[in-house]
């Protein structure tokens, strides 16, 4: 179960809950990252449905890191650090803003807004937000690495070349799509 800090209910980032959430975000993040690009690509994306639900699901999980990662102990010279202050300064220093950002429904606000369908650019930027998750994919596979051991390690090397593998492919499918779709419409 979960290792919770009697003290300041701080959770020691080494428990078995840790590993499991990080391994959730991890997946969802590479989930955005190859969806994302789709949608941004490919205008033609349903409303509603169960897209809509992973949407919000994706924003929740990533709602409830934030909150997890102020109550997470941090590692420094390979101790860990379990004093609240030091934990709040050192999220807000490195990954926050990053989560922040990729966190917050974009698409949702420009709706709600009555933006949406009128800023169709603004509407694609605040969709691919989402990615900056993949800057933290590398410190939660070193995370998952250094819990597991060598074994993992050399799995975690695989997963990680064939996920970067399938990202940049859909990337670049996704992106020259639009190119020629967006060059398409300025000659029309």
């Amino acid at each position: 179960g979960a290792s919770w800090h009697r003290q300041a209910l701080l959770l020691e980032p080494s428990c078995l809950f840790s590993h499991v959430w990080d391994g959730l975000v991890m997946c969802l993040s590479m989930q955005a990252c190859l969806i994302v690009p789709y949608e941004i690509a490919f205008d033609d994306m349903p409303d509603g449905g169960p897209r809509e639900v992973l949407d919000w699901v994706v924003t929740a999980v990533f709602a409830a890191d934030i909150l997890l990662n102020f109550n997470t102990g941090v590692y420094r010279h390979g101790m860990v650090v379990m004093d609240r202050v030091d934990i709040v300064a050192t999220y807000l220093k490195r990954w926050f803003w990053v989560d922040l950002v990729s966190m917050v429904p974009g698409p949702r606000i420009l709706e709600a807004a009555g933006l949406g369908s009128n800023y169709s650019r603004l509407h694609k930027f605040s969709r691919g937000l989402r990615m900056l998750r993949i800057a933290k994919l590398h410190l939660l596979l070193a995370k998952i690495s250094t819990a597991f051991g060598q074994t993992a390690t050399f799995a975690l090397i695989i997963v990680r070349l064939l996920f970067r593998l399938v990202t940049v492919a859909t990337l670049m499918a996704c992106g020259w799509w639009y190119v020629t779709t967006e060059a398409e419409q300025v000659r029309n």
